[in-house]
């Protein structure tokens, strides 16, 4: 009896023993098929975030082409009017009026022209000039400028090559003196602007206004400083004029 018990328990754990197999390989199996669909979305979510960025990025892209046409019509906005306004600055020119706002005419004036380059200063010379002075048309008129331009340097010494400046730093100063024959009609009211080439920002100075008189005397003095020469801007600035004078003189 006792042996045929035992019979029957090995053969109940037997089959508890096959099930249990089988239940782990049907558990293994939906582990497997639950991992490929997960596979599957992670692809789908994949796929749409990709969409997703694509849909932003044109959306940004819509927005910066919008912005940029905004803008973009602005400047040429902007152009236009600087035109009309060019336009009436050269018809005025070549009358020698002055525009007011209204489009009149509003007085006749006097403007001469000069330049200088740095090419005696990057030599350590101090220099005195008497500049004539052109009109807008390019013509030698009796006027001139009286300038001086030298270095602040504390050891200046002649040099024969300026590129002995690379490497360094120049402080120099430009003294506007003054004016001279200036015509008789158009000297109630006179002052030179001092413009730098090569300025992105265009940068400018005016003297103070004289009055009254042919040769006007301003005094303006203004110092600058040009650090680390390299051999291109002394070759630049020694070939190049670097300051633009305007004479204005008014009948008015």
């Amino acid at each position: 009896m006792a042996i045929t018990n035992k019979a029957k328990v090995n053969s109940l754990k037997g089959l508890e023993l096959k099930e249990l197999k089988a239940a782990v390989a049907r558990l293994e199996k939906q582990l497997e098929n639950l991992a490929m669909v997960r596979g599957a979305k992670a692809l789908d979510v994949a796929g749409l975030q990709e969409e997703r960025d694509a849909l932003r990025l044109a959306v940004l892209t819509a927005r910066s082409q919008d912005a940029a046409s905004v803008r973009l019509r602005s400047t040429l906005q902007h152009i236009q009017l600087g035109n009309i306004a060019l336009r009436r600055r050269v018809e005025a020119a070549e009358k020698r009026m002055i525009w007011s706002l209204d489009n009149e005419a509003s007085f006749l004036f006097y403007k001469g022209r000069c330049a200088i380059s740095l090419r005696r200063v990057l030599r350590g010379e101090k220099r005195a000039y008497r500049l004539a002075l052109l009109a807008e048309n390019g013509q030698l008129t009796p006027s001139t400028l009286n300038v001086e331009l030298f270095s602040l340097s504390k050891d200046v010494t002649a040099r024969k090559d300026p590129m002995e400046l690379v490497g360094q730093s120049i402080r120099f100063c430009l003294r506007v003196v003054g004016a001279e024959d200036l015509p008789p009609q158009f000297c109630r009211h006179s002052f030179c602007k001092l413009s730098l080439l090569f300025d992105q920002d265009n940068h400018y100075f005016t003297t103070s206004t004289a009055e009254d008189t042919t040769s006007p005397r301003w005094n303006l003095v203004k110092q600058f400083e040009l650090p680390h020469l390299s051999p291109e801007v002394i070759s630049h600035f020694s070939t190049h004029r670097l300051f633009t004078f305007e004479v204005f003189g008014f009948s008015t």
